[in-house]
């Protein structure tokens, strides 16, 4: 039996585009004094991403948030 292999993930990560988006709906509520996201605001992101390419970006900061902290 030929073991089939999920395609790799291609995300179109321009710079920014995550920021912006959360920008525009949640306002600078969502940012800390660095500028970073808040883990708060992300976590209602991916519940309210209007893609899956959206959701796919915020599970990625999500995941490189959790990278960090290793």
């Amino acid at each position: 039996m030929v073991k089939k292999y999920r395609k790799p993930l291609k995300l179109n990560l321009k710079k920014g585009t995550l920021t912006r988006w959360i920008k525009e709906k949640y306002g600078a509520k969502a940012f800390t004094d660095r500028g970073t996201i808040k883990m708060e605001y992300l976590k209602k992101a991916l519940r309210d991403a209007p893609t899956l390419t959206t959701k796919r970006k915020v599970q990625f900061a999500i995941n490189a948030r959790k990278w960090k902290k290793r």
